[in-house]
């Protein structure tokens, strides 16, 4: 009988991991946090960068290097990408208004992919996102809320100030004085949720046994 328990206890274990993960938990030390960017894990996407070591840590937008193939700059409007490869991992910066994301995946081979809108990136506070596991649920379209309600717009700290925002001193709206926790340069670590425009981080990371894999991305308009 006790065999026969710890079998049935592998076998759900087996299924939930082969499920759809559901929305990505927003902290690094949730359960399954630590792969996701910017948290310390296995995540190929992860880096870690600090301005000085003396510095706290924090986001910032993404490096152009991670763009994929075809995205260049801030995307404003809806976007098309496609991935290849076995680890791909990509990061691009967003800015659009409150509402749902849809992202719609076509193609084949991929055998785990991730979709994480973060307000910062390297590392930022996770807006939600999926973990997904099997073609069949990641070759379908995904709409995304921020934990029950709609994706937040682009603006500063917009998902959570655990990982506070590094952004340019002449960002329009910002007052140094007021809203800089910390000054590095030409740079301000924003340590509370401002109403100020500021791309959010879409990360992208995907395992794949071969095929390409592309990602129709659809924004709520940016007025």
């Amino acid at each position: 009988m006790r065999r026969l328990t710890i079998g049935l206890v592998l076998v759900v274990m087996i299924l939930l991991f082969a499920s759809v993960a559901g929305a990505v938990p927003p902290k690094c030390d949730e359960p399954g946090g630590e792969n996701l960017p910017g948290c310390p894990g296995d995540d190929p996407s992860t880096t870690t960068t600090t301005t000085q070591p003396d510095l706290p840590l924090g986001g910032t937008m993404c490096d152009p290097a991670e763009y994929p193939d075809g995205i260049t700059g801030v995307q404003t409007d809806d976007f098309t990408f496609t991935l290849e490869g076995k680890k791909p991992a990509k990061c691009i910066d967003v800015l659009s208004d409150e509402g749902l994301w849809e992202v719609t995946v076509t193609g084949e081979g991929a055998r785990y992919l991730g979709l994480v809108p973060r307000d910062s990136s390297t590392p930022g506070d996770s807006c939600g996102g999926w973990l997904l596991r099997s073609e069949a649920n990641i070759y379908t379209t995904h709409t995304f809320s921020a934990y029950g309600g709609p994706m937040p717009a682009a603006t500063i700290n917009a998902c959570g100030t655990e990982w506070s925002e590094w952004v340019d001193l002449t960002t329009p709206g910002l007052i140094p004085e007021i809203h800089c926790g910390v000054i590095d340069g030409d740079r301000c670590k924003v340590v509370d949720a401002l109403d100020i425009p500021h791309p959010l981080a879409f990360h992208v990371f995907m395992q794949s046994g071969g095929g390409s894999t592309t990602f129709y991305v659809n924004l709520p308009p940016l007025d």
